[in-house]
């Protein structure tokens, strides 16, 4: 058994939950919400679109969900690091 001292240095949602890895509604251990920005368009009776950070990637869908839970798949492949030579944005301070 732990002891009290043990059993509050856990985070809140250890204590909770216990040592499970992902709760209700999907949400992680050591989740954090990012935001990233995507360009997009309907043409004809699909939706394109691509992230602002990887604009060689395009994806589509048949409905705007779709398309973005495609652009989510695609982030996750390019950031997962198992895609070599992925081409990236980024800004440069000029001086």
């Amino acid at each position: 058994m732990q002891s009290f001292f043990e059993y509050y240095q856990k985070p809140w949602y250890l204590r909770v939950f216990g040592e499970r890895t992902d709760f209700e509604g999907g949400m992680r251990e050591n989740s954090i919400m990012e935001r990233k920005k995507y360009v997009y368009w309907q043409s004809d009776s699909m939706w394109l679109g691509y992230l602002m950070d990887y604009p060689d990637y395009m994806t589509q869908g048949e409905t705007f969900e779709e398309l973005k839970e495609n652009l989510r798949d695609i982030y996750n492949e390019l950031d997962s690091g198992n895609i070599p030579h992925v081409r990236r944005v980024a800004e440069l301070e000029m001086v």
